[in-house]
């Protein structure tokens, strides 16, 4: 006997059925673990840093691709012209250039300048200057170089000698065109300093100066006694060293370079009388 369905027989059915269907999805989802489900988070932030990875990959091609920017290499620097260096700021007409051996005229005078040198070889080096000179063929520009001397007579050892005294030790004297082929030659000789006076460029010697220089220059020349040389000054304390007061002391009271003597006072039974001596007869106490 069929017996008929009723609408609700047939609702509660129809709600069984998405029971059971519900239940099997989540029996399912439990048996693929947690490996196998996506999770939509996750895959977002991979995404993400796969972008910045490109970003990155793409950055860094292009700055191979770029072309690398070449240096550019220094100008050289033009070669200073010869002036000495000097503490004091060269003016304009320091700052002149000198003339060369190829554009000198015979306007350019013939000036004296004195040059330092190291103390004991102005003879050897002046005269090294000169041969240097000639070798380079650049003398016609240079009339005199000279290191001025006196001649002094002394007394060594009781012997009495004649020798020749530098006037300014450390120091010669070039009378020339100064070109600048000389200029380089004197500052590259060893032992050669600069020029004296001036500041950047070398500037000879005034009127005044040069005329002292050649009184001493014909001096030398004339047949003169040599001036003597006597190494004790008035009031000086000396000892006697010969004659009939010899290992007396006494006081300088006069000095005659041109006789060559010296009185000296020196005290006597109590009493101080004077004494003329040789001056190589004393010496300093």
């Amino acid at each position: 006997m069929n017996s008929e369905r009723t609408p609700e027989d047939e609702q509660e059915s129809v709600g069984a059925s998405l029971s059971s269907e519900s239940t099997a999805s989540s029996e399912s989802a439990a048996e693929a673990g947690p490996d196998e489900v996506s999770s939509p988070g996750v895959d977002s932030g991979a995404a993400s840093s796969k972008d910045e990875r490109s970003s990155k990959d793409e950055r860094s091609s292009k700055d191979e691709s770029a072309p690398k920017e070449e240096k550019r290499a220094e100008p050289k620097k033009a070669k200073p012209s010869p002036v000495l260096p000097s503490a004091a700021p060269a003016s304009a007409q320091d700052a002149d250039v000198l003339p060369t051996a190829k554009s000198v005229t015979d306007d350019v005078p013939f000036d004296w300048y004195v040059i330092r040198v190291q103390s004991g070889r102005e003879d050897t080096l002046s005269s090294k200057i000169s041969k240097k000179l000639q070798l380079v063929g650049h003398d016609r520009f240079v009339r005199s170089v000279v290191v001025p001397k006196q001649k002094i007579s002394e007394v060594r050892d009781g012997k009495k000698r004649v020798r020749e005294m530098k006037l300014y030790p450390g120091y010669f004297f070039m009378e020339m065109q100064l070109v600048e082929e000389i200029w380089y030659l004197l500052r590259d000789t060893p032992g050669v300093g600069d020029f004296v006076g001036g500041g950047a460029k070398p500037i000879p010697m005034t009127a005044s100066e040069v005329k002292r220089l050649n009184d001493v220059l014909e001096e030398r020349e004339r047949d003169e006694p040599p001036e003597i040389k006597i190494e004790v000054d008035k009031n000086d304390t000396v000892k006697i060293k010969e004659g009939p007061f010899e290992n007396f002391e006494g006081v300088v009271e006069e000095v005659h370079p041109a006789k060559g003597q010296v009185r000296v006072m020196v005290t006597i039974f109590g009493r101080e009388t004077p004494v003329d001596l040789e001056y190589w007869q004393v010496e300093k106490v």
